[in-house]
């Protein structure tokens, strides 16, 4: 009777077990979701800020608003990857709007955000983090204090990591295109720049995918005709 018992008991954990493990993996899923939606969301809101074409006061409160977003999503799932990556590309275009050396100290930050990000999933967004990271070193080696950000050499690696990990990628091309055309190496840049121009289409992001597109045709021209 006892040991009838104690089987029973077992059975009863062990269901229990499997109702609680099942619950967890909807929860999961449902968290899951709920983020997407608001990286969605958080992507709109940033390439509507950086790419409509307002002044730069204007691009700069609407910035500031997108990092606030980006903040409140990484506090939410501190163990997601994603909320990282748009605090890193929000500070970077937060610095390109700036007058002063707060410049340096956002790029820096941004550089920061990618590497945890990429210490989560060296995978996230498809090689875009690394990209972003080899314009961060580059911009670093051309200040007087490259050790700020590592340097030109190092950049050039997270380039190409970018491009292995996605060869047909408009936004691993394009900056690596651009790297190269200012290294004067004229057939790698033509090389990547006719992959960006070549590259899908970004998927529900219009205005991004039409102005990288702009600049992978501008690169596809000076590195055609580089001595023009």
């Amino acid at each position: 009777m006892g040991r009838a018992l104690h089987s029973v008991f077992e059975l009863f954990v062990l269901a229990a077990l499997a109702a609680l493990s099942q619950h967890a993996a909807a929860r999961g899923v449902e968290a899951g979701s709920g983020l997407q939606a608001e990286l969605t969301e958080l992507t709109q809101q940033y390439d509507h800020a950086q790419f409509d074409g307002r002044d730069l006061d204007r691009k700069a409160v609407a910035l500031e608003a997108v990092f606030r977003r980006a903040v409140s999503l990484a506090d939410q799932y501190p163990n997601r990857a994603e909320p990282l990556c748009w605090l890193g590309w929000t500070r970077m275009a937060q610095s390109r709007v700036g007058q002063d050396f707060s410049v340096i100290a956002q790029n820096h930050e941004a550089l920061r955000y990618f590497e945890a990000a990429l210490a989560i999933d060296p995978t996230v967004y498809s090689g875009t983090p690394q990209a972003a990271l080899g314009e961060l070193y580059v911009f670093g080696s051309a200040f007087p204090f490259p050790i700020l950000f590592g340097g030109k050499e190092k950049g050039r690696q997270y380039f190409q990591q970018g491009v292995q990990l996605n060869p047909s990628g408009l936004e691993t091309n394009l900056p690596y295109a651009n790297f190269l055309l200012n290294e004067k190496d004229f057939g790698g840049a033509l090389q990547h720049a006719v992959a960006a121009a070549m590259s899908p289409t970004l998927v529900n992001r219009p205005n991004a995918d039409q102005a990288f597109r702009k600049e992978a045709e501008k690169l596809l021209v000076w590195a055609f005709t580089p001595n023009r």
